[in-house]
């Protein structure tokens, strides 16, 4: 048995068998109605790593939240039926522990500022890199 396990090793050059460590397993919440976004996001956090769940509306997402622990949730500032800071507001008053990076395409100041007083952990502007986005995600969930 331990030689046909260590060919086994040997064989396994890009360590497809590796063991999984679900206690590391993250949970992230993308709440945004771009379906582009969505589409880069599953390809920039693709890691065994990371389960992603997505809502198009502040609505849909405040709800999803409410149901389930999420480590991160990547916040679009402009919903169809609310503002983005309307669901951090819901997040800071019924859900815990729940870190909140904010993606959008305005530029301003005044924005990136309230962002912070909301308790943003980070603050991404549309177009998105895909490098940036996994990037920020790893650096909030991993301090």
């Amino acid at each position: 048995i331990l030689t046909v396990m260590l060919d086994m090793i040997d064989e396994d050059l890009q360590y497809e068998m590796k063991q999984n460590n679900y206690s590391s397993i993250k949970k992230i919440l993308m709440i945004d109605d771009d379906p582009f976004m969505h589409d880069m996001a599953e390809m920039a956090l693709d890691d065994e790593n990371y389960v992603i769940s997505f809502a198009k509306t502040g609505k849909e997402g405040i709800e999803l939240l409410e149901e389930n622990k999420y480590d991160l949730c990547i916040l679009d500032l402009e919903l169809p039926d609310m503002d983005g800071f309307a669901v951090m507001d819901s997040i800071h008053k019924n859900i815990r522990g729940t870190r909140v990076i904010f993606l959008t395409g305005e530029k301003d100041i005044n924005t990136i500022k309230r962002s912070e007083e909301f308790g943003a952990e980070d603050y991404i502007t549309k177009p998105v890199n895909s490098r940036v986005l996994r990037d920020s995600v790893y650096s909030v969930l991993n301090h």
